[in-house]
């Protein structure tokens, strides 16, 4: 387990810094949709 996690990590290391914020910015904006997703489904009962 730990060697995937190691590769990673490692691959992490090697990108530009535009890609690992774009990275960031989906991850963050589909985080926001699944908490919309997730509000709107409980405000209509299901």
């Amino acid at each position: 387990m730990s060697t995937k996690v190691q590769a990673f990590v490692d691959k992490l290391s090697i990108m530009s810094e535009v890609y690992k914020k774009t990275i960031l910015k989906v991850t963050a904006l589909a985080a926001a949709i699944i908490a919309m997703l997730n509000e709107a489904d409980s405000m209509w009962g299901r």
